[in-house]
């Protein structure tokens, strides 16, 4: 039996609406989901310690949410006409568990103010479609940061 291959997603018939700027926030946003996914994957592995386990479903949980997040990303980047590589960035390697935890909290800020920017750069070009995701991504991050933080905050 022979198997059709996926459509891809087209461009947004007009070539989309929205802006350089707008664009440029998706494209940063989707590769630092993409580094967030390479950091909890490295990390669900490399935990050791009395929490390990628990701490390996905390990092396997969110990263497989964070690849969701990269994936809707770049929907809404292909359907507004533009190119999302699989670019990423370094991510960090922390020795311990509280190391871990507190480079997720960094990582889950920066991706928290590029969303915030996005809401608002989507808003002002009435991009309702980008700032309805960015605004649902911008909730799920502020719980991923709300877990790490209650994590660092139960650890002292």
């Amino acid at each position: 039996m022979e198997r059709k291959a996926k459509p891809k997603s087209a461009a947004h018939k007009d070539g989309g609406r929205t802006s350089p700027e707008v664009m440029g926030l998706l494209i940063q946003a989707r590769a630092l989901e993409l580094t967030s996914v390479l950091q909890m994957l490295w990390q669900e592995y490399a935990v050791a310690g009395l929490e390990s386990a628990y701490l390996h479903d905390v990092f396997e949980k969110i990263g497989r949410e964070e690849m969701s997040h990269s994936e809707w990303l770049q929907e809404r980047i292909t359907f507004l006409g533009g190119d999302a590589s699989m670019r990423t960035r370094d991510f960090k390697r922390s020795a311990d568990a509280l190391g871990m935890i507190a480079d997720d909290v960094e990582m889950e800020k920066t991706i928290i103010a590029i969303y915030r920017k996005l809401v608002d750069a989507a808003s002002a070009v009435k991009d309702w479609g980008t700032r309805h995701l960015a605004e649902k991504l911008l909730f799920e991050s502020e719980g991923h940061l709300n877990t790490f933080e209650t994590l660092l905050k139960k650890s002292k």
